[in-house]
């Protein structure tokens, strides 16, 4: 009986430590990136770029700036969109029309939300150098599965939160 309570308690104490670890490597994770590279750009555009110049980082900085100011209100329409879309989920009858109405217009802003994104990528691929280039495209924020704070939705450059 005594063997099986130790075993029990030796399991549990166990089970605990992984857990606590766990949680530790993932606190980790979501603050990687943050203030890496020369510039802070959330801690995303710029991440482990090799031999970024001086000015390679401010023109980047002003890319990102002018491409925060082009997508918040972009966010905030479809903020506003999933509100409504919610709503009208709940209603006591739905109204279908409506509701098919807000998700093609939630399409539409997705859509641009993507556009603007894709341009933003470009133009700070036209600053790099070519090395560079290579680095950006395979092994930072926009590759496959590698955006910083992802969840399960398209990251947008310099907006701090990932879009959803």
């Amino acid at each position: 009986m005594k063997t099986l309570k130790l075993k029990t308690y030796l399991f549990l104490l166990v089970g605990m430590f992984f857990l606590f670890n766990l949680s530790v490597f993932a606190q980790q994770g979501s603050a990687m990136g943050q203030g890496q590279g020369k510039a802070n750009c959330q801690g995303k555009c710029l991440m482990n770029i090799p031999d970024l110049t001086d000015e390679q980082t401010e023109q980047i900085e002003n890319v990102r700036i002018e491409n925060m100011k082009k997508t918040l209100p972009l966010k905030s329409q479809l903020e506003e969109k999933r509100a409504k879309y919610k709503t009208l989920m709940v209603a006591e009858k739905a109204d279908m029309n409506e509701i098919n109405k807000i998700i093609d217009e939630m399409g539409e802003i997705k859509t641009q939300k993507m556009k603007q994104r894709t341009s933003h990528k470009q133009e700070i691929r036209k600053i790099l150098t070519d090395d560079q280039r290579v680095y950006f495209d395979t092994k930072t924020f926009y590759s496959k599965g590698k955006r910083m704070g992802k969840k399960g939705h398209g990251g947008e450059l310099g907006m701090g939160k990932m879009n959803k």
